[in-house]
């Protein structure tokens, strides 16, 4: 996986989310499978990144599994009790957890193989076909690269929001995303201006284009099956 170019890797990521995002099980499990063989002596790292970021968005996977447990209908967990949550609304909720398992363990995956400066190029030369469009590589690139440097900012200095006097109880979220923006605000006025050099590196060849069409190919395949035996 490291010897791919970053703009095929990106674009192989993109490519996988979009067909784990409306796999059934089956699928699911062949992509999971074949992630945890891709990811070899890393698999470790790649389950504690993939913790991590499942962590930050705990919320929002919460609020998923209650989604589909509350409002899908169908048959009770046990019958002539009306308001315990259906059959169906459990297996949705369990390939919907499932689902988003995959996709950061794919996200931590790419991400323990990509280093800042690929991360640039790839977006550079994903970017620079539609340049006759009216959009620019270089400053959609350099958009990307500031907003990685602020996130990575906001991090290293999140404990310090913690003990700050403006922090309230854990449940006020207004408050501390006030607090955050403040902040950001502040590092925007007074940060110092440095010229920042996009790294481009060399284009995409065809032959390493390659990798993505055997991918696109295979996960179709995939697709059309799971269509045809789960879908019709």
């Amino acid at each position: 996986m490291g010897s791919l170019h970053p703009a095929v890797r990106i674009a192989n990521y993109c490519l996988l989310i979009v067909i784990v995002a409306h796999a059934h099980m089956p699928v699911l499990l062949i992509v999971a499978v074949s992630a945890v063989l891709v990811s070899g002596k890393r698999l470790l790292q790649c389950l504690l990144v993939a913790a991590t970021f499942g962590w930050r968005l705990r919320w929002l996977l919460l609020s998923l599994l209650v989604l589909y447990l509350v409002f899908t209908p169908g048959t009770p967990l046990i019958s002539n009790i009306q308001w315990l949550p259906s059959q169906e609304g459990l297996v949705a909720a369990i390939n919907r957890l499932l689902t988003w398992a995959v996709i950061l363990f794919l996200f931590a995956l790419f991400h323990l193989h990509t280093t800042r400066a690929q991360w640039q190029a790839g977006i550079y030369w994903l970017a620079k076909p539609f340049a006759k469009l009216g959009l620019s590589a270089e400053r959609l690139t350099i958009r990307m690269l500031l907003t990685f440097q602020a996130v990575s900012a906001l991090q290293q200095n999140q404990p310090s929001f913690e003990t700050t006097s403006v922090q309230t109880s854990w449940h006020n979220l207004i408050t501390r995303l006030t607090a955050v923006l403040i902040y950001a605000h502040e590092q925007a006025e007074y940060a110092e201006l440095k010229p920042i050099q996009v790294e481009t590196s060399c284009p995409p060849t065809f032959a390493q284009w390659r990798s993505f069409f055997v991918l696109f190919v295979v996960l179709m395949g995939l697709a059309v099956i799971d269509y045809f035996l789960f879908t019709k």
